[in-house]
């Protein structure tokens, strides 16, 4: 089995942007300049080399199903490039990953649920209550 790519590349702001983007032809580059030799590429994302070369090249990728492919095949969640996902159902690079990736849906679930008392009334559940709305606008 290949090693996963290491968990610092994919701090690298220029690396998220790209994949938010889904500019894989950056994605790509990137990983190249990061010392990720474009058949360790091929390989964890299960394309041949010539056709990671193209897409180095600058040949963009549209097809969902190449785009989960690749996802996976990198180790980074799905919604990093924009794509519904169970998140159940991928499995982050490392860790620091998947906590993070937990972290950011625990907030978005705690906005949603300040934003529906705000704007419809709803209940605050319990463990938000103790959680306090900034006193100036952000």
């Amino acid at each position: 089995m290949t090693e996963p790519i290491p968990a610092q590349v994919w701090a690298s702001t220029e690396l998220r942007r790209a994949l938010a983007a889904r500019d894989i032809p950056t994605v790509y580059r990137l990983l190249i300049g990061f010392g990720i030799a474009q058949d360790r590429i091929a390989q964890l994302v299960g394309s041949s080399p010539s056709e990671v070369g193209e897409i180095v090249e600058g040949r963009q990728v549209h097809s969902v199903p190449l785009l989960e492919r690749i996802a996976d095949g990198l180790g980074v969640p799905r919604g990093w490039l924009g794509l519904a996902y169970d998140m159940f159902a991928t499995k982050p690079a490392t860790p620091e990953l998947a906590r993070e990736e937990a972290d950011r849906e625990a907030e978005r679930r705690e906005f949603l649920a300040w934003v529906s008392s705000i704007m419809f009334g709803e209940t605050i559940p319990e463990q938000l209550r103790n959680h306090q709305l900034p006193s100036e606008p952000v």
